[in-house]
């Protein structure tokens, strides 16, 4: 009954392990594809940011309704959150792409493994980051849509 259990066991820790070394494949193939794709999602959300930030200051000298106040309020606390959410990615794209953190005496091929290997070790944050982005990104979609904009 021990034997089975611990076999059991072994099945299970194995699977696990096997499962994570899959994910850690995938992560380490599409981080190029990745990283491309955080530069060009930091782009777009820094144009919304801008673009949203110069509105409200146009609109703040018009009018002196107390809903849409408070509503700009709001929008202006979740512009500074998605601001330093964007900071904080521009950040790891400028480590992920200087030569600085790319630089080795060894051959020119091993700069894409480095880039790979950076970009494993700042997932967590890049992925934590970007969560935080989308939520402010959909909190102000929703405020906009509150004042009808």
């Amino acid at each position: 009954m021990e034997l089975v259990a611990a076999a059991v066991g072994i099945a299970d820790i194995t699977t696990r392990a096997s499962s994570k070394c899959w994910k850690l494949c995938d992560l380490w193939r599409d981080a190029p594809r990745d990283i491309f794709q955080l530069r060009d999602d930091l782009d777009r959300s820094a144009r919304f940011f801008l673009s949203l930030h110069e509105g409200l200051e146009r609109r703040s000298s018009g009018h002196n309704d107390v809903d849409r106040a408070a509503a700009d309020g709001e929008i202006a606390a979740l512009l500074g959150d998605g601001c330093d959410a964007v900071e904080g990615l521009q950040d790891i794209m400028d480590e992920l792409i200087s030569p600085e953190a790319v630089n080795s005496p060894g051959e020119q091929l091993e700069i894409p493994k480095r880039r790979k290997f950076l970009w494993l070790r700042r997932f967590r944050e890049v992925k934590k980051l970007k969560t935080l982005l989308n939520h402010v990104t959909t909190q102000i979609g929703f405020q906009l849509a509150y004042l009808n904009l």
